[in-house]
C-alpha cells in the first residue's frame, strides 16, 4: 500500500498519513477507514498530518473524490489537519476546499511545506490553547 497510517507520538495525539509515490482513491479510502478507527479509539483530541511530500502525482477525479472525502464521517475528536506538500495544484485545491466547506475554512485544514513546520505549528497552537485554559479551538467549537 502506498499510503500508511500511523501514530506520530506515544500519547496518540497525532495521526500521520504518509503517501509514497503514486496512490489510488481505493488506497485513500482504506487509509481513511484506518485513520478514523485509530482516532475513535482514544478519548482526546487528535491532530492529523497528511504527508504528501514523497508523492508528486494526484490520482484522477480529484474534485469528485475530495467531495466524497468531505462527506466521510470524520471523528469529532479530530482537531486540525495539516497537509504537507509542495504541489501547486494541491495548494489551489485546498484553497477551494477551505472556501467551500466551513469546517475546514476556520483553521481546521492547513497546507505547509514540511513535516517540521506542521509539527511546530501543532505545538504552537496547542500551547496557545493550554495558555487559554482550553483544549478546544474557538474556531471549531
Amino acid at each position: 500500500m502506498t499510503i500508511t497510517v500511523q501514530w506520530d507520538d506515544e500519547a496518540k495525539t497525532i495521526v500521520r498519513w504518509v503517501f509514497d509515490g503514486k496512490w489510488t482513491w481505493d488506497e485513500y479510502n482504506q487509509a481513511m477507514t484506518e485513520s478514523n478507527e485509530r482516532v475513535r479509539s482514544v478519548d482526546h483530541f487528535v491532530d492529523a498530518i497528511m504527508d504528501l511530500s514523497h508523492s508528486n502525482v494526484l490520482p484522477s477525479n480529484v474534485l469528485s473524490n475530495t467531495h466524497a472525502a468531505r462527506d466521510e464521517i470524520q471523528p469529532q475528536n479530530v482537531r486540525w489537519i495539516y497537509i504537507v506538500s509542495h504541489q501547486a495544484l494541491l495548494k489551489a485545491l485546498i484553497n477551494i476546499f477551505t472556501r467551500l466547506y466551513e469546517r475546514f475554512g476556520k483553521g481546521g485544514l492547513s497546507m505547509v511545506e514540511s513535516l517540521d513546520i506542521a509539527c511546530a505549528d501543532i505545538q504552537k497552537r496547542r500551547a496557545a490553547l493550554a495558555a487559554s485554559g482550553s483544549d478546544t479551538p474557538a474556531s471549531t467549537s
